[in-house]
């Protein structure tokens, strides 16, 4: 609650000084000698830096506070992909990465005739990567770096497809 006491008491200061700085009064006013707005410029200038400065501190503590910890978002994270996944693969999460390990017997018969170049299956397998790729992508805001990887069903220590950020590091297909 502090910091937004402080936010928004940064925030009317700059609003002040740019009404000050900003308000010319009606039109009958005579303009002020150049010389004079000049050296209030340079102060004004200073002080609203300083206010600015000020304020985008207290905006960036606000938001770091308003982030969840990053615990947190990978539970979130890994909970949700689990969801996605029950009942035909496994999810656990390592060392920023979110392995999947497929436990339906058809994704292993479809691996393979994709693998031997089947025309269904290769587009079946494009269909499996452009959604781990746009899982991935979803990812990157909230937990940027961390990948998606899938294993391979027969071995669970072989990924065949690896994704970070919505870019694909590695397909087995391209092998």
């Amino acid at each position: 609650m502090k910091q937004y006491k402080v936010l928004i008491s940064l925030v009317i200061i700059v609003i002040f000084i740019f009404l000050a700085v900003g308000s010319t009064g009606n039109d009958e006013e005579p303009i002020a000698e150049p010389e004079e707005v000049e050296d209030i410029d340079d102060e004004v200038i200073e002080e609203t830096d300083e206010a600015v400065e000020e304020v985008d501190e207290a905006i960036e503590e606000v938001e770091e506070e308003a982030l969840p910890d990053k615990e947190v978002l990978e539970q979130e994270l890994l909970n949700i992909i689990r969801d996605s996944f029950e009942g035909i693969g496994n999810v656990e999460l390592t060392d920023e990465t979110f392995i999947i390990i497929p436990t339906d017997p058809m994704f292993s018969s479809e691996l393979l005739a994709a693998y031997e170049g089947d025309p269904i299956a290769l587009e079946d397998w494009e269909f499996v990567v452009e959604s781990m790729k746009g899982m991935s992508m979803s990812m990157e805001p909230m937990l940027p770096g961390y990948w998606i990887d899938l294993r391979n069903p027969e071995n669970h220590e072989n990924s065949i497809l690896i994704v970070e950020d919505g870019v694909v590091l590695y397909d087995f297909i391209d092998d």
